[in-house]
């Protein structure tokens, strides 16, 4: 009689935790939020499984499917704060892990000249701060082969926005910089591949309320796309990049339709406006495997931007030093 009831009882938890189960997988919600104050690594339920995941509240990032990484940087116009500025989310496992990491597990630190051998010492720029401090964080290595972009003009504020574009990818490679420090040479090497209609970054373009970074309804075509649309209020652009397992699958940009852009070569005339030029040197930085550096350190990858500054066309100290860190030079 004992053995019965056991088996009876033991039945009954099977169902109700199998009946349990099967209702949580088809949720397909996050459950709570990831708050880099609180922790550096945060495992997820696998029920996150193409759900959505919000960022201190005020952000919502997409999550993965199954074999996926996903790392989303985004750059603030300076009316947030106290915010992360960009998120890795890995579904390789049981849990979705969400982590202010790079994918190495370090820690992102700041280069210094210490530890990157070969680059001799930098003049400096008195004048500028950005001339003086080498910070910069470390994230992968991840286009050896070189970057292949496409652009998308739906929504684009003037014609010349595939020329301040282009002109970010050349500033890379020219290490043209803003500290008189002489271009070293490097093997970055970057193709403008001609425009598509091929969506880039979120996919759709519902308003800023209700749209999440990296949406999983955007197509994964294999073609790394910079384009235009809506993004969350205080997000001037951003970057996701999907990688899975031996390398990238793509990196896409957006830029915001929400912010005036000023997109002349000459900054007069600008006015509550965001310098594009600025704002893609940046983006790029993101999508050749750069991380941010420390805000405040007048670096191009800095995570604020400002209207009307153009200064960060060209490269800072601690951003030549993160190109030599990856792409090498002569």
């Amino acid at each position: 009689m004992k053995f019965f009831l056991f088996l009876v009882l033991l039945t009954s938890i099977c169902t109700a935790i199998g009946s349990a189960s099967s209702q949580a997988q088809n949720l397909h919600e996050c459950d709570g939020t990831f708050s880099s104050s609180l922790e550096h690594i945060e495992a997820v339920d696998i029920n996150c499984q193409a759900g959505e995941l919000l960022v201190d509240d005020r952000i919502t990032i997409e999550v993965p499917d199954f074999g996926q990484s996903l790392s989303v940087s985004w750059i603030l116009d300076g009316t947030l704060s106290g915010i992360e500025d960009s998120v890795l989310v890995s579904h390789f496992g049981p849990k979705v892990l969400v982590s202010n990491f790079d994918e190495t597990g370090a820690p992102q630190v700041p280069l210094s000249l210490s530890n990157i051998s070969g680059l001799g010492s930098y003049p400096v720029n008195s004048t500028d701060t950005g001339c003086q401090n080498d910070s910069h964080s470390s994230d992968l290595y991840i286009f050896p082969t070189g970057v292949n972009w496409y652009y998308n003009s739906i929504g684009e504020p003037a014609s010349l926005s595939l020329t301040r574009i282009g002109n970010g990818f050349t500033t890379w490679k020219n290490e043209t910089n803003r500290c008189g420090i002489a271009p070293k040479g490097n093997n970055l090497v970057t193709t403008y591949r001609g425009t598509t209609t091929s969506p880039e970054a979120m996919g759709g373009n519902p308003p800023p309320d209700q749209i999440a970074l990296c949406s999983s309804t955007r197509e994964i075509d294999g073609l790394n796309v910079i384009g235009w649309g809506h993004l969350p209020a205080g997000v001037v652009a951003a970057t996701c990049l999907t990688t899975i397992p031996g390398g990238v699958k793509e990196s896409d940009i957006r830029f915001s339709t929400d912010y005036n852009w000023f997109t002349q070569y000459s900054s007069t005339g600008c006015s509550n406006a965001w310098d594009l030029g600025d704002i893609a040197t940046h983006e790029i930085g993101h999508m050749i495997g750069l991380g941010h550096s420390v805000a405040g350190t007048d670096q191009v990858m800095n995570p604020y931007a400002y209207s009307c500054n153009y200064a960060n066309r060209k490269l800072a100290k601690g951003d030549l030093l993160s190109l030599s860190h990856f792409y090498g030079g002569n």
